[in-house]
C-alpha cells in the first residue's frame, strides 16, 4: 500500500515538473518571438493608437473643391499653419518624404483663417519644394480655415500634428510635434 502511495506522488510530482518546464519553455519561446516581431522600434514622438475608422469628413482644398482621400494607401494628414514656426521647417521634408514614397498620400490640412496666407507660403517654399507639392499626385492642400476638422474632429490644439491612417484608412498613430529622422525611417517600414 504504501509502495503504491508513493508510486503515485512520484507521477504527481513528475508531471508537475513536465509542467512547469513545458510553461517556462513556453513563455520563453513568445519572449523571443515577440523580440523578433517588434524588430521596429517605434520613436517617442509617434503614439500608436487601437485601429479606427476614419470619420466621415468634408474635406475642402484650398481651390474650394470637395475631396476624397484615395483609398488602399497609407495616409498622413498634417495639420499645419504658415505662422507656425515648427510647420515651416518641417514642410518640406514631408514634401521630400511624399515624393520619395509614393505608396503614401499627403494631407497637408492648413488652420490659416485667410487663403492668402496659405498661396504667399507656398510661393516662399524653396523651388524643389514648390515643384514637388504641384506636380505630385500624391499630395493634397486641403483647408480648415474654420478649424472645425482640426479642433472638433482630431482634437488638434498644437501645431504641427500628424495622423497616420492605414491602408484601410484607418487612424492608426499620432504624431505631436516635427518628425524626427526616425519617424521617417519608421514610416518608410510600413
Amino acid at each position: 500500500m504504501a509502495f503504491k502511495k508513493i508510486a503515485k506522488n512520484l507521477i504527481i510530482l513528475t508531471l508537475l515538473i513536465i509542467a512547469v518546464i513545458a510553461t517556462g519553455i513556453f513563455f520563453n519561446r513568445n519572449a523571443v518571438n515577440q523580440n523578433q516581431t517588434s524588430e521596429i522600434k517605434v520613436p517617442l514622438e509617434i503614439n500608436l493608437l487601437d485601429p479606427q475608422p476614419l470619420p466621415e469628413i468634408n474635406w475642402t482644398t484650398t481651390e474650394g473643391n470637395i475631396f476624397s482621400i484615395p483609398k488602399n494607401h497609407f495616409t498622413l494628414i498634417n495639420f499645419w499653419a504658415s505662422w507656425c514656426a515648427p510647420c515651416v521647417i518641417e514642410f518640406p521634408e514631408l514634401i521630400k518624404f511624399a515624393k520619395e514614397n509614393p505608396e503614401f498620400n499627403l494631407l497637408f490640412v492648413s488652420n490659416d483663417l485667410h487663403k492668402n496666407d496659405i498661396g504667399k507660403f507656398v510661393s516662399s517654399l524653396p523651388e524643389r519644394s514648390r515643384k514637388g507639392l504641384i506636380n505630385s499626385e500624391n499630395i493634397f492642400m486641403l483647408w480648415d480655415n474654420k478649424g472645425e476638422i482640426t479642433r472638433d474632429i482630431f482634437q488638434t490644439y498644437k501645431l504641427p500634428e500628424t495622423y497616420i491612417l492605414d491602408d484601410r484608412q484607418q487612424i492608426v498613430a499620432k504624431i505631436n510635434g516635427v518628425l524626427s529622422q526616425d519617424a521617417y525611417s519608421y514610416l518608410r517600414g510600413l
